[in-house]
């Protein structure tokens, strides 16, 4: 499964699942305009954030029901 992050309303990155490792890495342009990281645990880079389950700050978004049909301006998770 695959799935699109936005911060604030823009595509901050893509999150992926294989078996049980949860995979987030940002989206280029949004690496290159310097916008804001998602959390300080999740501080820009190039390279792909790679978690057992799912991390800690989607697990909360997830729980608070921001996921799939959130139009809240914070970040959300859109499967692809």
């Amino acid at each position: 499964m695959k799935a699109l992050v936005r911060m604030h309303g823009r595509l901050a990155g893509f999150l992926e699942r294989e078996g049980t490792t949860v995979r987030f890495q940002y989206e280029i342009d949004y690496l290159r305009f310097r916008q804001p990281p998602l959390s300080k645990s999740m501080p820009l880079r190039s390279e792909a954030f790679e978690y057992e389950g799912l991390p800690p700050l989607l697990q909360w978004s997830c729980k608070r029901g921001m996921a799939e049909t959130s139009t809240s301006p914070r970040t959300t998770y859109r499967s692809r």
